[in-house]
């Protein structure tokens, strides 16, 4: 029988319905009493309620807890009756803000207690005690839960009994059942279209990764791939975190970690880090090479292993909670999975609450569907964009509005071609530039300010379409730090043009895109210089570089690395024009 633990804030133990309460905190005394006993009854209590996932079981509650020790304190609510486990909270405490999150925290896509069906509502009682008790000072996301696990409307109905402030939420889940799929995902015409793309460029295969030696190989660029499509789409990066890579490389190691890979040509195209439990694959921590986004090689991945499940022991593909065309396409069953917001405060619930019913009243007048695809994504972008402005200098601020606000309003586009005839002989080396060729993942060295990640994100959103018309990809890292970033090719065809119609010939190499973070304006020239010279070693008769709407700086940096200018084209557009004709 687990030993009860005094926590300051908290009496314990108690007594509910004859049940015994304890509470077993920090990490050492979590380990000892698993190796006492607890560990067996804790999969067997996994194995006994009907509700519970593995996110509330031993291996990736206790991975997790060791992952992240130096951040969380772990804590666990034990209840027991006749001496046994009967109940159990796996819950932890952020160090520096004293948070309160299950284990797991937001990499858990169920969040629930688990318990004996008999005494859950006792177990749910005593979790709310410790919440109300603890002053916890965040809102707790209790859920998403099974669609049919019974916790939310207990919590609820437990609500004005103990005074914690609720609010029921829905979202959708997403599930995949072979038995139910009604043909051969690969039998789409533009699934085969894709994958007949990235076949002509050599074998194609979906594979399992089964030993540690394949994953040790493998995680480095799994991380990198997984953040560069996060910084794509300007979402954080999260596998920036070794505390992060640790809890993954654990549950590679245990019997919950299930990776798969496409590759095509030798090349990683895309990667699935899911978990496996009683056959039902979860949809984990997907990543794709963001140059081959036009190919989707995640969604490619995705079916392959809905393609393979029976040959990979699959029974079902949650693909869990979320929205996305992936998910929607893919999936044979949609369900509702319950949440509830639990509130610290009444002026923090009553402020959500009239958020809630504004949401409502909108969608009501204007429809669902228009509120899905335009209203929600537009407030979205909005209040990114106000943050961003609020987080930037004044100078950049006004530099993003313009690029980001007025732009797509009225925007008059002044495109210059400068050449370079001959090698560029301007010394640039001192030891502390690197001119990297084709190192997409210098993206995500550290940089400062929102206006530069948001420039990152730019930049990472032109990597397909450069990648697909044969540009390399150049970077300049100075004394560590990313500096700039552009593209250059040879061009091989000659009707292929650079930009606004200016035509370039057979032979002549375009460098194009080229852009530099504030504080490294001065090393554009050094570093047009150096791709220029790449280009003319590599048997380029002339080089061009194309700038739109260029500013001082690249003006200056263009003729320093002894580039000419020269045609100018003009081009006025009016968006809200183009629409409208585009309409009619």
């Amino acid at each position: 029988m687990s030993t009860p633990i005094d926590v300051p804030g908290v009496t314990l133990p108690s007594k509910v319905s004859t049940l015994v309460f304890s509470r077993i905190a920090g990490l050492a005394d979590i380990e000892n009493a698993v190796g006492a006993g607890l560990l067996r009854r804790w999969e067997e209590l996994l194995d006994l309620d009907p509700f519970a996932t593995f996110f509330q079981g031993p291996i990736w509650c206790m991975e997790w807890y060791r992952a992240y020790s130096a951040t969380y304190v772990p804590f666990l609510i034990v209840a027991q009756s006749g001496g046994e486990v009967v109940g159990l909270a796996a819950m932890a405490s952020q160090g520096a803000t004293g948070e309160l999150v299950f284990a797991g925290a937001g990499m858990a896509d169920y969040r629930d207690v688990l318990a004996l069906p008999e005494h859950r509502e006792s177990m749910l009682r005593e979790f709310l005690r410790v919440y109300r008790t603890g002053k916890y000072p965040n809102v707790f996301h209790f859920g998403s839960t099974v669609p049919e696990a019974p916790s939310v409307d207990i919590l609820l109905r437990l609500s004005g009994e103990t005074g914690v402030p609720m609010i029921r939420r829905y979202f959708f889940g997403w599930r995949w059942w072979p038995q139910e799929a009604k043909e051969d995902p690969f039998k789409s015409r533009s699934v085969k279209y894709k994958m007949n793309c990235i076949r002509r460029r050599g074998e194609v295969s979906a594979d399992v990764v089964r030993t540690d030696a394949e994953w040790d190989a493998l995680k480095r660029e799994f991380y990198l791939q997984h953040s560069l499509r996060q910084v794509s789409r300007g979402t954080g990066v999260s596998f920036n975190s070794a505390e992060k890579q640790a809890f993954y490389d654990a549950l590679f190691h245990s019997p919950l970690g299930h990776v798969t890979v496409l590759r095509g040509a030798g090349k990683l195209l895309a990667c699935h880090y899911g978990l496996i439990s009683k056959g039902v694959l979860y949809l984990g921590a997907p990543s794709f090479d963001v140059r081959e986004r036009q190919y989707s090689p995640g969604l490619l991945l995705v079916l392959s292993i809905m393609k393979r499940s029976a040959e990979w022991g699959i029974a079902g593909f949650d693909l869990t909670i979320g929205e996305g065309d992936l998910k929607e396409r893919c999936s044979t069953t949609r369900v509702s999975l319950p949440l509830v917001e639990l509130y610290p405060q009444g002026l923090m619930y009553w402020r959500k609450r009239a958020e809630l019913v504004a949401v409502h009243a909108i969608r009501r007048v204007l429809g669902d569907e228009r509120w899905t695809k335009d209203i929600r994504p537009y407030l979205v972008e909005t209040i990114g964009q106000l943050l961003n402005i609020f987080r930037m200098p004044p100078m950049l601020a006004a530099r993003y509005v313009r690029e980001t606000v007025l732009a797509p309003v009225w925007q008059r586009t002044r495109t210059v071609l400068f050449w370079a005839e001959a090698p560029v002989n301007l010394t640039t080396a001192d030891g502390t530039r690197e001119y990297r060729l084709n190192e997409i993942y210098d993206l995500l060295l550290e940089v400062p300010g929102a206006y530069a990640k948001w420039r990152i994100m730019t930049a990472a959103g032109k990597l397909p379409a450069a990648s697909q018309a044969g540009s390399d990809f150049h970077t300049l890292v100075v004394n560590g730090r990313l500096a700039g970033w552009g593209f250059s090719r040879i061009l091989e065809k000659e009707t292929e043009s650079g930009v606004d119609g200016v035509a370039l010939q057979t032979g002549e190499a375009l460098l194009h895109d080229f852009e530099m973070l504030p504080g490294f304006e001065h090393e554009l020239s050094g570093f047009l210089a150096d791709t220029a010279r790449r280009r003319f070693a590599q048997g380029a008769s002339r080089v061009a570089l194309v700038a739109v709407n260029p500013r001082s700086g690249v003006a200056n940096g263009a003729a320093n690395a002894r580039f000419a200018i020269g045609n100018i084209t003009l081009k006025t557009r009016w968006p809200w024009r183009e629409k409208k004709q585009k309409a009619s």
